[in-house]
């Protein structure tokens, strides 16, 4: 399954992502970071040469990445928006 297969899977079961080709685009920035982060073992990341702390727990980390790599929405993920949030990324 592609990463945009797994999006558009994850976004037919929740409001928090929009399960456009533009948003899927921001999404991979987004899912990006908290895989740096998480596979860090941290809650600080960098972002266009800006230092941001995240809301997010390591274990709410993991509940995102696991439930996009499988392609299932899980509860939990919506928290994804509050990093997009943090970087001004409106549409995910």
């Amino acid at each position: 399954m592609s990463d945009y297969e797994k999006y558009l899977l994850i976004a037919d079961s929740t409001y928090s992502i929009s399960g456009g080709y533009q948003g899927f685009v921001n999404f991979r920035e987004v899912i990006g970071i908290i895989r740096t982060m998480f596979s860090k073992q941290s809650t600080t990341y960098e972002y266009n040469n800006s230092y941001y702390t995240s809301k997010l727990t390591i274990g709410e980390m993991g509940t995102i990445l696991n439930s996009y790599d499988l392609g299932t929405y899980r509860k939990g993920f919506n928290l994804v928006r509050s990093v997009a949030n943090q970087i001004g990324i409106g549409r995910i």
